[in-house]
């Protein structure tokens, strides 16, 4: 642990090595959680090598750094498999830690919250989707108390198992509604907060939405957002005073905005 000024704190010391592991911090705790490495038993089970060497949950005092407590899996079908499983958590609620397992080749349908006192997985959406062959698996995530984000893929042409955003889509909890989504910088011009094929899911984290851009390419989209019909005059003054100061070869622009926690038709 350093500080913001890079000064070391303290260490943690994990009794393993780790499998891309997220960590997360409540309550004077905290939390490491990885996925752990299995081996293959035939025709087709994955079976953990051994509970104690490969727990699924670790719980540091933050204070003093000593392990506390370390939990096995809850589920089998959380241990790694073949290329590698790996864990998403975007944490913008507060006390909720939200999860997608995923797998390479393999579909994802669950979003899951851990209870991380019980080391439990409590499911709470699901989607059902048939996956073509231009579609890769959606991925999906708790936005705020309100709204479940769902990203739609393309498959990578290139063949590489990776894929290209194509659509967001907006669940509403709370009405039961589901909506594909644009989401505009209403502080430049209403422009596209990003361009189309570009958004990700790593522009949402914490409560807060990052778009960090270079200035090269955000003059470039000033330019494609001054030349639209629906850009008014208001619009149009503000972007070309932004464009007036932007510079090539200068630091990247990173536009913040804080999710709000239970609003559905404007989430800033």
């Amino acid at each position: 642990m350093y500080n913001t000024s890079g000064q070391f704190l303290k260490e943690f010391i994990v009794p393993q090595p780790l499998n891309k592991p997220i960590m997360f911090l409540s309550d004077g705790i905290l939390s490491v959680i990885h996925a752990p490495r299995g081996f293959q038993v035939p025709p087709n089970y994955y079976q953990i090598a051994d509970d104690e060497a490969d727990a699924m949950l670790f719980h540091f005092d933050a204070n003093t750094g000593e392990l506390v407590e370390k939990l096995a899996p809850p589920f089998e079908h959380l241990i790694a498999r073949r290329e590698g499983t790996f864990l998403r958590s975007k944490q913008n609620v507060q006390g909720v830690f939200d999860f997608v397992p995923g797998y390479y080749g393999t579909d994802i349908d669950t979003l899951y919250h851990i209870d991380i006192k019980r080391n439990k997985f409590l499911p709470v959406f699901t989607v059902k989707h048939n996956v073509t062959k231009d579609i890769e698996r959606p991925r999906f995530f708790q936005l705020n108390k309100n709204l479940i984000m769902t990203v739609l893929y393309d498959l990578d042409p290139a063949g590489g198992g990776g894929g290209v955003e194509k659509d967001w889509i907006f669940t509403d909890l709370k009405n039961k509604t589901s909506s594909r989504v644009r989401i505009l910088n209403d502080y430049l011009g209403n422009m596209n907060a990003v361009q189309p094929r570009s958004v990700h899911l790593t522009h949402f984290h914490n409560g807060y939405f990052v778009f960090n851009v270079q200035p090269e390419d955000l003059m470039e989209d000033i330019e494609k957002r001054l030349a639209e019909r629906s850009c008014t005059e208001k619009d149009r003054e503000i972007l070309n005073k932004t464009l007036s100061k932007l510079e090539e070869g200068a630091n990247n622009v990173v536009f913040i905005g804080k999710l709000k926690d239970d609003i559905t038709t404007k989430l800033w």
